[in-house]
């Protein structure tokens, strides 16, 4: 075994205490071992045993857990101490001061700080999950998603090869039903796209450029933060790409999960300034530089044709703030742990309120929803309602009101109301297009189609006035009636040229 069955007491710590602690740590596994507890139940000084246990951080053969108020710091056997184990040169090299195992070692001035500092809740804890099972999953929901429209090409009759380039129009109606996003789609209510699209590529070196970052970047990402924020930061940065891919580039069919990958670093580079003295000075330089360069890297990819430089700064900024958050949620005081949840939540919300708002902000958002919904949902509303109007109103305006049937009138008058809750979105939505900015008749597009249907809808109001005071059709009655007529007729060529 390898580790004593019973406890070990205060003597055996005294003998060999390096020896000892890992055997504690081993022993309690796979909860951690609290040397509170262990000084409350023997009796005996906590501070003897703290030495041994910052030369066992140090060298990277224990790794610090959660601190509870019950029993304070926790403290676990990394995969190098499970080794020293059963490796007596490295318990050896650890006690002449090498590190094994770990790049990121707690704070230099250890020897400076008290012991009460020690042992408060820790800041950053260095590498928490050993494991990158996260980073894993989305490897494999990425090349899984990949496979199935591979496998949805073939039932179609797309050979393999042009799937694999991921160019062709026909791969492009695939890359669509696996989730890539687009703003029709939006359009549609398809919100689940702006996540489903980060595991959609263009084809198997685009797949491949994209997982070699995932796997490059995500094993340290994820160490760094955990799993479950690790995901968040993911999933968040992701999202945020999609969204701001989406503002400012409409007309693309967006799909790669690179968004996201740019939110993981983000994520590093909160964590290197975070926690930027207690890393050793060689650490500390040869991160910041790999970090720099990947900045680097990032801004030239996304200058190249067909990248969406969007979707990569909408989630390295996303996934750079959402990890700050985070770090406040682990790492502050309650009401700003609190505080900081409450942002983290807040994120996708005000990315997709952001999206919401584009046809006020972004002239090609305005443009692109003008052209796509607004202006064939008003030409189809235009139609129905002066259908509507000649078949049922008209008749009954034009006869003297002593003749007109009151049954008719009634008809006519709730005909006119559900002609009006029909025109009064359309027009709200119209009022608040912003104006595009390619061509002095395209920018008025918006306006001239607002002034139509606002038109229509004084007619319908003038319409329901006169019928429900029951006047003749006079000149003088029929006037207002008139006016608005030729208002409306006024605007027809104004509106033929609007229409996209």
């Amino acid at each position: 075994m390898l580790f004593m069955a019973a406890p070990l007491s205060f003597t055996d710590v005294e003998a060999d205490p390096l020896q000892a602690v890992l055997n504690l740590c081993a022993a309690a596994a796979p909860r951690p071992w609290y040397p509170r507890d262990y000084a409350r139940q023997l009796g005996v000084n906590r501070d003897t045993i703290d030495p041994s246990l910052e030369r066992l951080r140090l060298s990277g053969l224990t790794q610090l857990t959660e601190w509870t108020n019950e029993s304070g710091q926790g403290y676990m056997l990394t995969p190098a101490g499970q080794q020293a184990l059963r490796n007596p040169y490295l318990l050896e090299r650890a006690r002449a001061g090498e590190t094994i195992g770990s790049e990121m070692p707690p704070p230099t001035d250890t020897g400076t700080r008290s012991i009460e500092e020690r042992r408060a809740p820790p800041r950053e804890t260095g590498p928490i999950a050993s494991t990158p099972v996260v980073t894993r999953l989305l490897l494999a929901a990425n090349v899984g998603v990949f496979l199935y429209g591979l496998y949805l090409a073939t039932q179609q009759a797309i050979p393999a090869n042009v799937f694999l380039a991921g160019s062709d129009v026909k791969v492009r109606l695939i890359l669509f039903h696996t989730g890539a996003l687009t703003a029709d789609a939006l359009l549609n209510h398809e919100w689940w796209r702006l996540l489903a699209n980060c595991f959609v590529h263009f084809g198997i070196l685009h797949l491949g450029m994209n997982m070699f970052a995932l796997y490059s970047l995500g094993r340290l990402v994820e160490r760094l933060w955990g799993h479950a924020r690790f995901l968040v930061i993911y999933l968040l940065a992701g999202l945020a790409g999609g969204c701001t891919a989406m503002i400012f580039s409409p007309h693309a069919l967006l799909a790669g999960a690179s968004g996201a990958i740019c939110g993981l670093l983000g994520a590093e580079a909160v964590w290197i300034l975070a926690n930027r003295g207690r890393l050793r000075p060689g650490v500390l330089g040869s991160w910041t530089r790999n970090a720099v360069s990947n900045v680097i890297l990032l801004v030239i990819i996304s200058s190249l044709p067909g990248v969406s430089a969007s979707a990569h700064f909408g989630g390295i900024a996303v996934g750079a703030f959402a990890s700050l958050l985070l770090h406040w949620q682990r790492n502050g005081p309650p009401l700003l742990r609190w505080l900081a949840l409450l942002g983290v939540v807040s994120l996708p919300v005000a990315c997709i309120g952001a999206l919401l708002e584009a046809p006020r902000i972004s002239p090609q958002w305005a443009e692109f929803v003008y052209t796509r919904q607004l202006a064939p949902l008003a030409s189809k509303t235009e139609q129905h309602v002066f259908a509507v109007y000649a078949e049922s109103v008209a008749p009954v305006l034009g006869q003297h009101s002593s003749r007109r049937d009151p049954e008719h009138v009634q008809k006519a008058i709730a005909n006119l109301d559900a002609l009006r809750e029909e025109l009064i979105p359309v027009v709200r939505r119209l009022a608040e297009l912003r104006p595009f900015e390619e061509g002095e008749r395209r920018m008025e597009a918006p306006a001239v189609a607002h002034a139509r249907l606002q038109a229509i809808l004084d007619l319908l109001i003038a319409a329901e006035d006169y019928l429900r005071q029951g006047g003749d059709w006079t000149q003088a009655t029929a006037q207002p009636l008139k006016d608005r007529m030729g208002r409306v007729r006024e605007l027809a060529p104004a509106w033929q040229q609007a229409l996209p």
